[in-house]
């Protein structure tokens, strides 16, 4: 019986992990190696932590590379190993073009939207804030210039009211399979018929810093803040800032309302029918749970209260 056909797997966050225990699992293939960025520090005493990537790959006793960067010795690691297909999800890093090379077969990307639209680094987020109801994931080959390759496979389905963490849940559960599939396939010499992407439908998504999380419920409509809650749900989470005292509360939980009656109060947050709400330029936000500055989680009634009876510009 012939030797299985070598593969490598790039990859880092916890979606990226999922995928590779679905992939572990044929018997078409051999996962010869897992690339993962390094250990970085993470919490209050910044300890170094793995990667979910690299944590699932020791469990399955995979090898695992971690290199800074993807040098001379990476590709002299990766040149021994011998691999004839790449598989990337989430990586991290840019490939440089020498590196495209070293697979017989080549090197393919998973890319959790549908290529061209949002190419970049937060193509999830950036499709929920745009307030896109279809998205999906491309499989396609990778080249020197980002997310630009042809298009071997997609796959769409709804995002209407979804959160990024649950869109990253779809497409880690649909991805992992059709990833499996087209590897399988790839290596047992299946023809694709790749597609060139229309450079004319192109747009991109930036890479998120924290402060993207703050909301402005006197300029924002409830639509972009609740699309902001369900774009930034795993990080930053979306935060809101006294103009008063510069103190800040998280909103952990929020969600559509439709009042009968608008309260007619001065401030942005007002107690209606035994719930806080946040009055919006357009409209209102119910406000579940929410964590001001420095303390506990709260439901959004125990929000109000504290807000009132300790307004941040006393502290």
């Amino acid at each position: 019986m012939p030797a299985a056909v070598k593969i490598v797997f790039f990859g880092t966050p916890e979606f990226a992990a999922e995928i590779l225990e679905n992939l572990a699992k044929s018997s078409l293939f051999q996962i010869a190696a897992v690339v993962t960025i390094p250990d970085a520090p993470s919490g209050r005493g910044q300890k170094l932590m793995p990667t979910p990537v690299k944590v699932t790959a020791e469990q399955l006793e995979l090898k695992v590379l971690t290199p800074e960067k993807l040098n001379d010795a990476a590709y002299q690691e990766l040149e021994k190993i011998g691999a004839e297909l790449f598989l990337v999800v989430a990586y991290g890093k840019i490939f440089p073009e020498r590196f495209l090379k070293l697979a017989k077969f080549g090197a393919f990307n998973l890319h959790p939207s549908l290529l061209p639209k949002y190419r970049g680094a937060s193509p999830i987020q950036s499709t929920i804030l745009a307030g896109e109801e279809v998205s999906g994931f491309t499989i396609f080959q990778l080249t020197k210039a980002m997310d630009a390759g042809q298009i071997y496979l997609r796959e769409e389905f709804s995002i209407a009211g979804k959160t990024a963490a649950e869109v990253f849940h779809e497409v880690a559960a649909r991805g992992s399979k059709m990833l499996r599939t087209f590897a399988e396939e790839m290596v047992s010499g299946k023809q694709f018929t790749p597609q060139k992407q229309m450079e004319a439908e192109v747009s991109y998504s930036k890479k998120f810093s924290k402060a993207d999380g703050q909301i402005f419920p006197e300029r924002e409509t409830a639509e972009e803040i609740l699309r902001k809650y369900r774009a930034f749900d795993i990080w930053p989470q979306i935060f809101y800032i006294d103009p008063v005292s510069g103190k800040r509360v998280k909103f952990l939980k929020i969600q559509e309302h439709t009042a009968v009656k608008v309260p007619s109060a001065n401030g942005v947050f007002q107690k209606f029918e035994g719930k806080c709400l946040m009055k919006t330029r357009d409209g209102l936000v119910e406000i579940v749970v929410a964590q001001p500055e420095g303390k506990k989680e709260m439901s959004g009634i125990e929000f109000w209260n504290y807000w009132n009876s300790n307004s941040f510009d006393k502290q």
